[in-house]
């Protein structure tokens, strides 16, 4: 093994520490929102507060296991963090046997048939659990509490995590640390958050200048998904590009899209989408734009 191999290793490792050390603030405060809270209110059993911690535990398991089985390699790996993020961005109605199903099918199809194009595997996973919670007629991000419109929240509350959102990801201040403390690693692409909430909050404020109503722009502003999937998602080292005007360009797609989405469908769903078909365009349209602009640079 010679030396530029294990400096590797020891590169994409700490870049997942990286990430555990950020995401793990964001499932502590899932666990108190989406159990701990719930719990008290006698809105759920003593067993199921620790669902909030249980999908992304399950998912970076399942994410660490397969990657063994087809490397025989017990490191830490991209599965793992990918299964982990998955668990916490998906809805808190959604059955725990659905999640590892189609986490370990989508995961073991990619390594079995050893598939190459870098699509946005969370996205899709993703993708595929909505489905499923459409099909059991269970869609819905509202944890009990919150559909029993118990409690009014201002958009100061929201921002600090008791908006609707992902089981462990609707704590958009904590999402905001997370984001500053990677802006400090130069593995982490900090401009292509900043382009995608940007170009989503100027089509919101000329969207919503015509009919005066700023208010779901804020919403959606605070919730924490849309900071959330931009900070982590988005920015896949895999799967997003590196050069300068081919992040620009990719920022700024996935920011409209995002916005048309939320408008179309919803603002659960809208960034995940844009994500999941901005990757699949970079990696399948014949007159790529984004490799002519790599040449370019």
């Amino acid at each position: 093994m010679n030396k530029p191999y294990l400096h590797h290793e020891i590169d994409y490792k700490k870049i997942i520490l990286d990430y555990l050390v950020v995401l793990i603030p964001l499932i502590i405060y899932g666990l108190y929102k989406n159990g701990v809270v719930l719990y008290k209110e006698g809105y759920i059993s003593l067993i199921k507060v620790i669902y909030p911690v249980l999908y992304p535990l399950l998912g970076g398991l399942i994410g660490y296991f397969i990657n063994y089985i087809f490397t025989k390699k017990k490191e830490l790996n991209y599965n793992m963090l990918y299964g982990i993020i998955i668990g916490m961005t998906v809805s808190f109605n959604l059955n725990i046997f659905i999640f590892i199903i189609i986490l370990s099918l989508i995961l073991g199809a990619c390594q079995l048939f050893e598939i190459k194009f870098d699509f946005n595997k969370m996205c899709l996973i993703r993708l595929l659990t909505v489905i499923a919670l459409l099909v059991l007629n269970k869609y819905s991000y509202a944890n009990p509490l919150e559909l029993s419109d118990k409690y009014s929240y201002s958009y100061f509350d929201v921002l600090f995590g008791r908006g609707v959102s992902g089981i462990c990801i609707s704590n958009t201040f904590i999402s905001i640390l997370a984001y500053i403390y990677l802006s400090f690693n130069n593995f982490y692409k900090k401009d292509i958050p900043l382009m995608i909430i940007a170009t989503y909050t100027i089509c919101g404020l000329i969207y919503f200048a015509i009919s005066n109503e700023y208010k779901p722009l804020l919403n959606e502003l605070t919730t924490g998904t849309l900071v959330f999937a931009s900070v982590f998602i988005a920015t896949d080292s895999i799967n997003s590009p590196y050069k300068k005007y081919s992040k620009i360009l990719y920022s700024v797609l996935i920011g409209l899209l995002s916005f048309l989405f939320t408008r179309l469908i919803n603002s659960h769903e809208g960034i995940y989408l844009a994500i999941l078909l901005v990757s699949f365009i970079i990696n399948f349209t014949k007159i790529n734009v984004f490799n002519k602009i790599r040449q370019k640079n």
